[in-house]
């Protein structure tokens, strides 16, 4: 039987960066994106051979803004991923997408490519808000293309959503749930917003204020108060509405939960493809390189290399496939092989995000001891308050542990 395999294939492009932004994307010309779609394609060819054991049960197309490129030049690199990997026939295949860069000439080149779910970033209805985020889009805006996309034959969509932004109310943010709960997406991600170091909204973060436009000043972050109203806010308003919440963040019609995403959860075998993208392989993680002309540098003129893409470089790793055969990534520069104590913990952390939480069997099974030989003391403090709890086989998060979700992650950390 053929082990399981997720593929994440990074697109770094954008419009313009949003100020909250700190994911690598940026804007790039015409003759950067060919560069790296040229790259990006050598990389996949390189894995020729090199998982024919594994069949591939979800691909999720991220960025950056994937959809800023041609549907022809989606439809490449789905191709390209057809020619060397086994493919499921029911495979999930996810592509991101913003407002403004959707083209209904575009989306029949998505469907001959096999994506079958869309992910839209909305973020929020109301438009003075999305400025302030430095999003590009307005709501009718989004809600045109959102329209474009259901009518072409998209059955299953998420809306990502963001709380906590400069100058949300909680009325604002009430109107923004009902409003993307009226167009019935299958899916919803609702995260807090979270200042990151390295972005404009973290150069900003001291002065307290920010400035949205003429003279009117917003506080910079919201409220404790505020940030605990929307969330609980979301949690009643999406179940009500028949979303059930199924991971931290993420909230579903009952069979569309994300598959691409509980695979990380589950820590299901993954490749990354492009640039800055992660890889978990047989307790081996590993990150391509972050710098865009050191990744096309390494495939220019791969097609003159000895053996093949694996061979060229001076890039030492410590993956191996289903035949125990050492695979060297091409373009990773960060190579961890996981002891049994990492493990062990990202069972926990990743596990514990999922509200069906994780299960006695499964630890058992992939650590051969039981769960309360390695954490018997702390699920019984944790459980005496309350923030764990038994249901039949598994152990998940009460909702006050999910509340104090971070805490609760830090009492799983070995010594």
């Amino acid at each position: 039987m053929m082990d399981s395999l997720q593929l994440y294939v990074h697109i770094p492009f954008c419009t313009s960066k949003c100020d909250y932004c700190d994911f690598l994307s940026a804007p790039a010309d015409e003759y950067i994106r060919k560069r790296y779609i040229e790259s990006l394609l050598n990389e996949i060819s390189g894995y020729e051979n090199k998982f024919d054991n594994y069949q591939v049960d979800t691909i999720f197309l991220g960025g950056g803004t994937p959809s800023i490129l041609s549907g022809e030049t989606i439809l490449r690199i789905f191709d390209a991923i057809y020619t060397i990997f086994d493919v499921s026939s029911n495979a999930e295949i996810t592509m991101e997408v913003n407002p403004e860069s959707v083209k209904e000439e575009d989306i029949i080149y998505w469907k001959k490519a096999g994506i079958n779910r869309i992910s839209i970033g909305l973020q929020s209805a109301n438009d003075q808000e999305l400025r302030v985020l430095g999003r590009k889009h307005n709501y009718n805006e989004f809600l045109y293309n959102y329209n474009v996309i259901r009518n072409n034959g998209f059955t299953n969509i998420n809306v990502d959503l963001i709380s906590g932004i400069p100058g949300q109310t909680i009325d604002s943010y009430k109107n923004t749930l009902d409003s993307v709960i009226k167009q019935r997406p299958e899916h919803i991600s609702a995260y807090s917003l979270i200042v990151e170091e390295g972005t404009p909204f973290w150069d900003r973060y001291g002065k307290a204020a920010l400035p949205v436009h003429d003279d009117e000043i917003v506080p910079l972050v919201c409220s404790e108060e505020l940030d605990r109203q929307m969330y609980e806010y979301t949690k009643s308003v999406l179940g009500e509405a028949g979303y059930r919440r199924y991971e931290v963040s993420n909230y579903s019609i009952w069979g569309y939960e994300c598959r691409h995403n509980i695979g990380y959860w589950d820590r299901v075998n993954y490749l990354g493809i492009g640039l800055g993208a992660s890889s978990l392989i047989n307790r081996v993680r590993y990150k391509n390189v972050s710098d865009i002309d050191k990744y096309i540098g390494l495939f220019v003129g791969i097609e003159n290399c000895e053996n093949n893409l694996y061979s060229c470089g001076s890039v030492d790793g410590l993956i191996y496939d289903k035949a125990n055969k050492l695979v060297k990534p091409h373009a990773a520069d960060e190579i961890i092989e996981l002891s049994i104590k990492d493990e062990i913990e990202e069972f926990m952390f990743l596990g514990l995000r999922k509200i069906k939480g994780i299960s006695r069997i499964d630890f058992q099974s992939q650590f051969g001891k039981s769960i309360d030989c390695v954490y018997g003391d702390v699920l019984v403090k944790l459980n005496d308050d309350k923030l764990v709890k038994q249901s039949g086989d598994y152990i998940c998060l009460t909702d006050k542990g999910l509340d104090l979700s971070n805490y609760v992650f830090s009492k799983f950390l070995l010594s």
